[in-house]
């Protein structure tokens, strides 16, 4: 019962031999780096900040 109708992408990359996040990474890529990270990290306000204006 909670398969039907499942959640929208819940089975998005199912069966595929490459990593779904792949076919985004760039751009996720290019928002981390806007965040100015320091030896690959960013800042806890960074973060959120970035969090809350993509509504995650």
């Amino acid at each position: 019962p909670f398969e039907l109708g499942g959640v929208e992408g819940i089975n998005a990359g199912l069966g595929e031999t490459d990593w779904i996040v792949t076919r985004s990474r760039h751009e996720y890529d290019e928002v981390f780096t806007q965040l100015s990270p320091q030896n690959g990290k960013v800042t806890g306000a960074a973060a959120k900040q970035e969090m809350v204006k993509s509504k995650l």
